[in-house]
């Protein structure tokens, strides 16, 4: 073995540190995953910056659809780009994913409203949201891409319009654990030993 050290962590027999020797000095990415909480984000940007003594890194934040402004605003601040991905939701989740209740961000009445006040597909109002709240969308789809690409950065959308969507949160790209039941189990409290009673 070279330029690796294993060492036991203390815990568990089983779990181990592996610590790297570091060979020239190579761009590291911090990826930090994130949906609507902004203090925990700050507090974990905060300790990079003031206590990594390496570097050449950057850091790369993956937002999961995250609902409050701030948040943008405090990582554009501080040179951060955030990275969304699939700005449009989930519209084709397999049926098994879905409830009666949820809807997709494009089928809302008002996105589509505003969709179609700007005459182009809803999917590409989610685009327009997504880029002018300082983020960098990854579509799911590839079709009509250029066309695409031109759409969302002309006719941006209006501070009206930009209110009217950040109220349309549904919270419907959260995988709910009816995913994992198994036949014969009613919903997602079937996962899980509330009462204790497995570990007794």
């Amino acid at each position: 073995f070279e330029h690796f050290q294993i060492s036991s962590t203390r815990a568990f027999d089983t779990i181990f540190k592996i610590r790297y020797q570091i060979i020239g000095s190579p761009k590291i990415s911090i990826v930090i995953a994130n949906k609507d909480h902004k203090e925990d984000l700050k507090r974990c940007i905060t300790s990079i910056l003031e206590k990594s003594t390496y570097e050449n890194y950057e850091i790369i934040v993956v937002e999961n659809n995250s609902t409050q402004q701030e948040i943008f605003d405090y990582l554009n601040a501080h040179d951060i780009q955030p990275v969304g991905y699939m700005p449009i939701g989930s519209p084709q989740r397999p049926e098994r994913d879905m409830e009666p209740e949820d809807i997709a961000d494009m089928q809302v009445p008002e996105f589509a409203a505003i969709a179609k006040a700007h005459g182009v597909h809803p999917a590409i109002i989610a685009l327009k949201w997504a880029i002018q709240r300082g983020q960098i969308p990854i579509p799911f789809s590839i079709h009509n891409y250029e066309a695409n690409l031109e759409a969302t950065v002309t006719e941006p959308l209006t501070e009206e319009e930009m209110q009217i969507i950040s109220t349309l949160e549904k919270n419907n790209r959260l995988v709910k654990g009816q995913v994992f039941l198994w036949p014969g189990a009613s919903d997602w409290h079937d996962l899980w030993d509330e009462d204790g009673i497995i570990v007794k």
